[in-house]
Formats: structure tokens, C-alpha cells, sequence
């Protein structure tokens, strides 16, 4: 016996729904156990952001690339034909490509690539490609990564190894679930095309809305490397998440029994969420999309004793969002874990890297520590140099590509040429012959026996002929003046091109000597801090010597000032005192001799003249003018002494006050 089947023939309206009973599905094929083999798979889920004005075939090609860069495997998908479009469009494409690939080995890289072909223009032109290397994806971890270039591509990558070559933890069970349908008992309450997500480690008391799908955003640039961002997302996001693909939109969506594989440690077989999930308006699997129903998927009565796997086929109970339930027909299979290889076992596969989930001891020692960070970062810069090795190699096989495209259409070129310039020699033999043979005279047979009319014809025939010669040796010269056109208009481009390139090399050299000078900006920065430094230092040294300068010099002033004020005001006692007695010498003498002017002129009065009278006389006008000239003399010796007074209070109210002396 190999199998089993239950034909049931009903009849009912074309626009009935079917009845509510569930009747035992036997039409699906039986699940033998196989044990795992070593592929690569890739869920083509859309492609997105597709514009073009003229009909266009759009399709998705995986390549798996050795070490020398050489294609080992390749698959693609079914080529989507497009009419015109007007506006971008996203194309559905839920499709799957996996490759039977050999061992892991190292340099060996994964390429996703979108092309799309006209029918005018022979070839692929590639919109998007994105190349990372195989050993960054885990085994049995799926990745759902959104590559973005000049189209949006969503697609699920997920490497199985052979069963010989599983790498996992001791406590890790393979898992095989093979997505079905729901039942027919209880539909959807309207039609729709929902994927099943599985998420281990999901627990009951989590609420639906916290669910997101762990998506991987990259978009394709040279600069960035697309291995380094997939280890980072498998560093930071732990469990796995399954998923299938888009159902046909119907009430009872069905799968086809599509099948994904992952391994589960053992607490998560406890408790692996199941959901659907509907895509949003524009078709988007990854973002936007919203949960229609949810479940739990229990496997922990599947963990299997001995060395055969444990299956099982259940049909999960969800619960819609929007009120009642469904069952989703599943089929389950748990691999035990001593069907995996031993510790030495795995320690003898060629593989490079090891998944990113699982935790890296880092030693203790700074020393130790310093070293593994030194060479984390070598490895990292070594790993991006490879990166864009890569993509350098990628496009150089797509110009060698172009190339050989248009040295074939160079080359049908030359041969139509070569064919069109043999007949028009073998035209121009026969003509040169007709000349020559006008030129030495030469009858033409048969015209003597021709008719006026025949004649006529004839001529007019050579006249035609000749007309037709004259417009293609006009034609041509055109397409001679349109290739001498084209020869300069090239031999301009290549001008342009070298000064491009000299520009390039200049703009380059500028650019090196730019960061030259940027590495050296931190020690003049420095530089200037400790000049800075130093300036304020010698500022406050300066100002210190000079506040102390100025006070010696402040105290020093202050003494001799003193001193010159007490030796000053003692000699300006005794002038004044000196002054004091000649003045009053001055009086006595002045006094004296205005009594003896009066006594004279009293004497003169009474009687005595003569010669005494007169002597008398001149006598009293010398001694009036020598009095005259002593009170002078005492007025400006009292200015003079009242100026030096006032002088000396000057000085001496200056220095009182503290001010430096003038």
C-alpha cells in the first residue's frame, strides 16, 4: 500500500457555499521522511516599484558564486511579462528558487539580481543586484530581506545544510512544518491571500498587536556592505520567523503544502505562534501588513527518544480579529538531536563564520580584550574590502557583458558593410566597363535591329537606372558625412573622456591631500590648546610681576616723597621766617627814611635853603625812589614765594592722595 484516496461527489448551485462539515482531507500527498539536503533557498515575494514606458519582462535570478567568481548553480523565476506602463507598478511574484548547492566553502557568494528585457532591445538590463557572501546567513535561520536599488525586492533567504553537516546547539531540534490549508468547516469570513508566519518563543500572554515581522531594510550601494548588515540584524533580533507564501485569494486559502525548516531549542517547541498575515493595498508583505488571525502551535509532545523523527498532522485552532475561528491544517516533524554530528565532527566542516545568535566568549584580560577588538576590526575591514572586491567584479562582468554585446553588433555591422561594399564594386566594374567601351567606340550589339520606340525605351530605362545611381551616391555621401560626423563626435567624446579622467585623478590627488591634511588637524588642535596654555600662563606670570613692580615702585615714590615733603616744608619755615624779617628790615628801613624825608622837608620849611635846600631836596627823591623800588622788589619776591607755596601743597596733596608724582 502507498497510498490512500476519498473520491465525494456532490452537486449544488455554482453559487452555493460549500456545507459545514468537515470531511477528512485525504487529497493531500503523503509526507515521506527525507532526510535534510544542502540548498539555498530564496521566497521571491514581489518585486516593487517597476516603471517603464514601453512592454517589458521582469524577472529574478539567483546565483550562487564560487571563489574565482564563477557561476556553480543558478536558478530564476518564471519571466513576468508587463504592457506599458504609465505609473510604477508592484509585480507579485511568489516564487521560490533553491539551488542543490554544494559545501559551504569560503568566498563562496550568494547574487540576487532583477532584470527586465524589452522586445526592441536584445538582453538583460539589471535594476537591482545585490551579492553577499554565504557563509553570514545561519543555518536554518531564514532572513526576510527588502533590497532596495532602483526597484524594491521582498524575498525570504534560508540555507539548509545536509543532515551531516548541521551546525547547532546540543539542545536544538530540527523542525519541519509543511503548511496545508484551512479547513473547509470554517472559512475566512471574506476572501483573501494571506501567508502563515511562525514565530517561536511567542507567548500566550504577548498581545497580537506587538507582533512585527523582523524585516532587514538594505539598499544597494557600493559603499555599504550587505554581509556586515545581515550579521548585525542576526545579532540583535534572537528567534527565528518562518514564512510562507502568498495564498490565491479565496475563502479556504491554501499553501500547496510548502514547507519551512528551521531548528528550536527546547523551550521554544513549547510555544511557536502562528499568524496570518494579509499584505496592505499596495501589496507590501513586510511593511503594512496586518493579522487576521492567530494561534499556538504546540510540539512538545514531539520531541522524538530514538534515531527516527516524530510527525504528526494538527489542525491549529486561530482566532480570528474580528471575531469567531479557524483551523489551519499543518504537518509536523521533529528531527532528534543525536542525528547530529559530534563536537569533532562539527569542528571538521569548512565553515567560516558561525551564526551571529550565538553568544562569542570574549576573554577577561584587557590586554586580551584589546587584541580581540584589534582583530574583530581587521577581520571587519578585511570582510568590506572583499564586499566591494565583489561589486568591482560584478561590474566588470556587466561592462565585459555589454561589451560582447556590442562587439557582436559591431561585427553583423562590419558584415553588412563588407556585403553592401562588394556589390557596389561589382556595380562599379560594370560601369567602368560600359565606359571604356564608349570611350574606344565600341557598337552596341543589337541596336542597329531596334526600333525607334525600343530605342526610346532603352534610353529611357539607362535614364531611370542612372537617376537610382545618382541618389545612392547621394545617399552615400550622407551617411559618409554622417559617419565623419560620428567619428568626430566620438573622437570629442574620448577628449571629454580623458579630461574627465585627468579631473578624476586631480579631484583625487585634491581629495588625498584633503585628508592628509584632516588627519592632521587633531595634533594642531592640540597644538594650539597647549600654546593657549602657555599664553595664559605667561598672562597671569606677566601681571603678577607687574602688580608687584608697581607697588615697589608705588612705596619707593612714597618714601622719597616724604621725605622731599618733611626736608621741603622745613625749608619753607625758614624762607618764610627769612622772609618774615627782611620784610620787616624793610619796614623799619622804609620807615626811617620817611621820617628823615619829613624831617628834611620840615627843616627846608622853616627857612634854611640855599645850596643845603637843594641837596636836601635830591636826597629825599633818591631815598622816595629806593623806597619805590624795595616795595617792588618785596611784591615779586611775595609772588614768587606764594607760586613755590602753592607748588609745594600740589606735590603734597598728589602724594597724599596716592597717585604717582608728575
Amino acid at each position: 500500500v502507498v497510498g490512500r484516496a476519498r473520491v465525494s461527489v456532490r452537486l449544488r448551485p455554482k453559487d452555493q457555499e460549500p456545507p459545514a462539515v468537515d470531511i477528512p482531507d485525504f487529497d493531500r500527498s503523503l509526507w515521506p521522511v527525507q532526510r535534510l539536503t544542502s540548498r539555498i533557498r530564496v521566497l521571491v515575494h514581489s518585486v516593487m516599484g517597476i516603471r517603464d514606458t514601453k512592454a517589458v519582462t521582469v524577472k529574478c535570478t539567483m546565483r550562487l558564486l564560487g571563489r574565482d567568481g564563477a557561476v556553480q548553480r543558478w536558478a530564476e523565476t518564471v519571466p513576468r511579462k508587463l504592457e506599458r506602463l504609465e505609473q510604477r507598478v508592484d509585480l507579485p511574484f511568489m516564487e521560490e528558487m533553491s539551488t542543490p548547492g554544494p559545501a559551504v566553502e569560503r568566498g563562496m557568494r550568494l547574487q540576487l539580481v532583477v532584470s527586465t528585457t524589452h522586445a526592441q532591445t536584445p538582453g538583460d538590463h539589471e535594476v537591482l543586484s545585490a551579492t553577499l557572501f554565504v557563509t553570514c546567513l545561519p543555518e536554518l535561520r531564514p532572513l526576510h530581506l527588502e533590497a532596495v536599488s532602483e526597484v524594491a525586492l521582498l524575498c525570504s533567504l534560508a540555507k539548509e545544510p545536509s543532515e551531516g553537516r548541521v551546525q547547532r546547539a546540543e539542545a536544538e531540534f530540527p523542525v519541519e512544518l509543511r503548511v496545508n490549508s484551512l479547513t473547509r468547516a470554517q472559512p475566512l469570513p471574506e476572501a483573501s491571500s494571506p501567508v502563515v508566519v511562525c514565530c517561536p518563543g511567542w507567548t500566550s500572554e504577548a498581545s497580537v498587536d506587538q507582533f512585527q515581522l523582523p524585516v532587514l531594510r538594505f539598499t544597494c550601494d557600493a559603499t555599504k556592505d550587505l554581509s556586515a548588515a545581515i550579521e548585525e540584524h542576526f545579532f540583535r533580533n534572537g528567534n527565528p520567523v518562518l514564512i510562507s507564501p502568498r495564498a490565491q485569494a479565496s475563502r479556504v486559502p491554501s499553501w500547496e503544502e510548502y514547507v519551512v525548516r528551521t531548528s528550536l531549542a527546547l523551550v521554544n517547541l513549547g510555544a511557536v505562534a502562528v499568524f496570518l498575515l494579509v499584505a496592505d493595498d499596495s501589496g507590501h508583505v513586510f511593511r503594512g501588513a496586518r493579522v487576521v488571525a492567530s494561534g499556538l502551535l504546540q510540539l512538545v509532545d514531539m520531541i522524538p527518544t530514538g534515531d527516527t523523527p516524530k510527525q504528526k498532522s494538527e489542525a491549529v485552532e486561530l482566532a480570528l480579529v474580528q471575531g469567531g475561528e479557524a483551523h489551519l491544517d499543518l504537518d509536523c516533524r521533529v528531527w532528534p538531536v543525536a542525528a547530529a554530528p559530534s563536537g569533532a565532527a562539527v569542528a571538521d566542516v569548512a565553515v567560516e563564520a558561525v551564526a551571529p545568535a550565538t553568544t562569542m566568549a570574549q576573554p577577561s584580560d584587557p590586554a586580551a580584550t584589546a587584541a580581540f577588538l584589534k582583530d574583530a576590526a581587521e577581520l571587519r575591514t578585511q570582510h568590506q574590502l572583499n564586499a566591494q572586491l565583489a561589486q568591482e567584479y560584478s561590474l566588470r562582468g556587466a561592462a565585459l557583458k555589454k561589451a560582447g554585446e556590442q562587439l557582436a553588433d559591431l561585427r553583423a555591422q562590419v558584415d553588412l558593410l563588407q556585403n553592401e561594399n562588394r556589390r557596389l564594386r561589382a556595380e562599379l566594374d560594370s560601369e567602368t566597363a560600359a565606359l571604356k567601351n564608349v570611350a574606344v567606340g565600341a557598337a552596341v550589339e543589337g541596336l542597329d535591329h531596334l526600333s525607334a520606340p525600343e530605342l526610346a525605351a532603352r534610353l529611357q530605362a539607362a535614364l531611370e537606372k542612372y537617376r537610382a545611381e545618382k541618389a545612392k551616391a547621394v545617399n552615400m555621401r550622407e551617411r559618409l558625412d554622417a559617419a565623419v560626423k560620428e567619428v568626430q563626435r566620438s573622437r570629442g567624446t574620448e577628449k571629454k573622456l580623458q579630461e574627465m579622467e585627468k579631473a578624476h585623478l586631480a579631484q583625487a590627488r585634491k581629495l588625498q591631500q584633503l585628508q592628509a591634511e584632516k588627519s592632521k588637524l587633531d595634533l594642531y588642535r592640540d597644538t594650539a590648546k597647549t600654546q593657549e596654555k602657555v599664553i595664559a600662563s605667561l598672562e597671569s606670570l606677566l601681571e603678577k610681576a607687574l602688580t608687584d613692580s608697581q607697588q615697589g615702585q608705588h612705596k619707593e615714590l612714597r618714601q622719597k616723597v616724604e621725605a622731599g615733603g618733611r626736608r621741603g616744608q622745613d625749608g619753607f619755615t625758614a624762607d618764610v621766617e627769612r622772609m618774615k624779617q627782611k620784610l620787616t628790615e624793610k619796614h623799619e628801613e622804609v620807615g626811617h627814611l620817611r621820617r628823615m624825608v619829613a624831617a628834611l622837608e620840615k627843616k627846608g620849611a622853616s627857612g634854611s635853603g640855599g645850596k643845603d635846600g637843594s641837596e636836601m631836596e635830591m636826597r629825599c627823591e633818591m631815598l622816595q625812589s629806593k623806597v619805590t623800588s624795595l616795595e617792588q622788589q618785596l611784591v615779586d619776591n611775595a609772588k614768587l614765594y606764594g607760586k613755590e607755596i602753592s607748588g609745594l601743597r600740589a606735590k603734597l596733596l598728589a602724594f597724599e592722595a596716592g597717585a604717582p608724582p608728575g
